[in-house]
């Protein structure tokens, strides 16, 4: 993920009387993967609880535990440690984008009050009908918005999670909000602090994008946040997320194709490059070859050990340059 220079401090304008809210971006800590292991096993717990209480036993109600929650987009991110971005040929789970503070300030600069956030994102493309239900090409994007605190001060905290994209023939869907449990948050993420509904509650954001095209399409990707608070009907200020690569990269750009007269159009993130372990023991042959190539730039040895993998028994894996499987 292509991210601007670290965002020590960004703020909007002021307001009438002088005020003017700033958000600080920061990478992930170990206060912010200890945040992110205690919420994955309260929730474990929940569920388990959850179970339990229906009649399951013990060992049912670990398994049901065990399961990634209905809010998840892709299911095996949900407990993998902050830190770090992890993905597949369809799927993408960033955990690294660390934790967003909002300061609102007075005209003398001097504090009004805090909140604290930590984000995480994830991206799924389908690669056919079978994955998307749909007849068009498709993937979906989703963040996670998770209050640390949020001080009385503020009266109230709303985040609109911005989706750019450059695409040709892309449309894409308004964001939807539902809370930690999938139920429907409404249009916006908010937080209201006043008491009347529960401060700390997550809220999940997801857009789907639907590309109607012709051939194939690599679409790059931008996200940045804006906030406003309920104390301020002007104060505003929005931290930018970064972009899905530089454009010799675009490591998190998906690409979409209707080149298979098999399958209907589909998505890919076709960065991910698998690899695998090849006994040449066991297939002497495709050692030698290997070796032969061994000589060569980096790109053919890739290209040579995609094919060979493909044909052998159990490793039928894409490699980049191919189509969506």
């Amino acid at each position: 993920m292509k991210r601007e220079a670290a965002q020590e401090r960004t703020c909007g304008k002021q307001d009438a009387q002088g005020r003017k809210l700033c958000i600080e971006l920061s990478p992930p800590s170990a206060e912010s993967e200890a945040r992110a292991k205690k919420r994955v096993e309260a929730l474990r717990k929940a569920e388990a609880a959850k179970a339990r209480r229906t009649g399951k036993s013990p060992a049912e109600a670990a398994a049901v535990a065990a399961v990634a929650p209905a809010v998840e987009l892709v299911d095996w991110c949900w407990d993998k440690p902050v830190g770090k971005n992890y993905m597949t040929r369809t799927e993408a789970c960033l955990k690294n984008i660390g934790a967003g503070t909002l300061v609102f300030i007075d005209a003398d600069d001097k504090q009004i009050g805090l909140a604290e956030f930590d984000f995480e994102q994830r991206i799924k493309a389908y690669p056919n009908k079978g994955a998307s239900g749909s007849n068009f090409a498709e993937f979906d994007q989703q963040i996670a918005i998770m209050p640390v605190s949020i001080d009385q001060a503020l009266k109230g905290v709303t985040m609109k999670w911005n989706v750019g994209s450059t695409c040709q023939s892309c449309v894409t869907s308004n964001v939807k909000w539902t809370d930690g449990q999938n139920n429907n948050a409404g249009s916006t993420a908010y937080w209201d602090v006043d008491g009347s509904s529960p401060p700390y509650a997550d809220r999940w954001g997801r857009a789907t994008t639907q590309w109607n095209g012709t051939g194939k399409e690599t679409i790059g990707l931008g996200w940045s946040v804006t906030a406003t608070v309920d104390a301020s009907s002007i104060a505003i200020a929005t931290a930018n997320f970064g972009t899905s690569g530089i454009d010799e990269v675009k490591e998190l750009a998906p690409r979409c194709d209707d080149w298979l007269a098999s399958s209907a159009p589909g998505c890919v993130l076709p960065y991910f490059k698998p690899t695998w372990t090849l006994d040449t023991n066991l297939y002497p042959a495709a050692g030698g070859v290997l070796l032969v190539h061994a000589a060569g730039d980096a790109r053919s040895r890739r290209i040579e050990a995609v094919g060979l993998a493909d044909a052998l028994p159990g490793t039928g894996h894409p490699g980049e340059d191919q189509l969506r499987r």
